[in-house]
């Protein structure tokens, strides 16, 4: 990367944060947690739906542990009415029932689910939808900001996989948002190598 690039690129990002500090006194911005307990249009006919949902939706998991050795993070454990985390994975609501196999869901915020109760996760309605009839118990490994060089390490230290078991990386954003950060500083860490 030339020096010239890395000029445009910084003044363009200069460009962006003034023009976003001159428009913000202008836009009327509700945090996250005030836009939920306005129970927005996905929330409107949930009947689980309540100022206490929103309020446990928030407290929990009460933080996440860093996992050092992989350099992910597993949420804590958690008891709740709607959320519940044990052993550091999301209850799936699978059915009462004798499972031959599992199926291991791996994914970032979108897989954990924090906007729904544990009957609504992914996880749980794949087990609902058929996964629990075709004697597969669904575990939710979901975990917020994780992306999926840090879910195989955790699928490889926590995990003793059998045959027949199923692993579903379900990725995206965090994969793409922080390999762009690191591609960036590694590219600056190689052009000033190159340089000196």
């Amino acid at each position: 990367m030339e020096k010239r690039h890395i000029f445009q690129f910084l003044l363009a990002g200069f460009f962006i944060i003034i023009i976003n500090l001159a428009i913000a006194p202008f836009i009327d911005k509700l945090n996250h947690k005030e836009f939920r307990l306005q129970q927005p249009e996905p929330y409107i006919n949930a009947d689980f739906y309540s100022a206490e949902f929103v309020e446990e939706a928030f407290d929990q998991p009460q933080g996440s542990i860093l996992d050092r050795a992989n350099g992910g993070v597993k949420p804590n454990n958690f008891n709740g009415q709607w959320f519940n985390v044990r052993d550091h994975i999301r209850v799936t609501v699978n059915a009462d029932a004798w499972y031959q196999n599992k199926l291991y869901l791996f994914g970032g915020s979108a897989l954990y689910n924090s906007e729904v109760s544990d009957s609504l996760t992914i996880a749980s309605l794949l087990a609902s939808v058929g996964a629990n009839d075709a004697s597969f118990e669904v575990i939710n490994m979901g975990a917020t900001s994780i992306h999926s060089a840090q879910q195989f390490a955790r699928l490889r230290s926590e995990i003793e996989l059998r045959e027949g078991d199923i692993v579903i990386f379900y990725n995206g954003v965090n994969g793409v948002q922080q390999r762009i950060v690191l591609v960036i500083v590694f590219a600056e860490l190689e052009y000033e190598r190159v340089e000196f």
